[in-house]
């Protein structure tokens, strides 16, 4: 499957293909018909991201714009896609899409940031548990016969002892009204 771009790459794409010609607006002598809203070459985006055009434009129209579109206290909505504005097709409220850019960038970073210390909190542990592993293995191979297990089956009257006075009950240990 080809990976689909995200809202962070979509947004990325459009200002860097496009923020020159947002801040070279002119009042004066106008590109277009607002300096806000921008028209996109949605086919030009897509080769960018080497995805399919309605790919593009099917996630501005139904899913960024549903996403990021707000209605004003004063009751006036706030658009980040128009398919048409005034005379021209398929236009992006470009201050807006850079905020949400630059939030999402933020957030992507925050991420990423998370995520490497986290890889690096699992390499320590495992290089800890390595060195802790070898040191082991150096101490118990230092030690020729007095490995730290070579006694565990050997008989141990004190244990022997504790475990039978367990067993009788003269221990005096109490667990739920029954002598342990």
């Amino acid at each position: 499957m080809k990976p689909l771009p995200t809202d962070l790459a979509i947004l990325n794409a459009v200002y860097e293909r496009y923020y020159d010609e947002f801040a070279a607006y002119s009042k004066d002598s106008p590109s277009r018909e607002t300096k806000i809203y921008v028209p996109l070459d949605l086919a030009a985006i897509a080769r960018d991201l080497g995805v399919d055009g309605d790919i593009v434009f099917g996630r501005f129209y139904y899913d960024l714009n549903n996403a990021y579109s707000y209605r004003r206290s004063d009751g006036g909505e706030v658009n980040l896609f128009h398919l048409e504005f005034g005379e021209e097709r398929h236009c992006v409220h470009f201050p807006y899409a850079a905020s949400i850019l630059a939030r999402l960038s933020d957030e992507d970073r925050r991420f990423r940031a998370t995520l490497t210390v986290a890889r690096l909190a699992i390499a320590v542990a495992i290089v800890a548990a390595l060195i802790s592993l070898a040191s082991t293995w150096v101490t118990w191979n230092s030690a020729g016969d007095s490995h730290p297990r070579s006694d565990f089956n050997r008989s141990d009257s004190s244990l022997q002892d504790r475990m039978s006075s367990l067993r009788s009950g003269k221990s005096g240990a109490r667990l739920c009204g029954h002598v342990f």
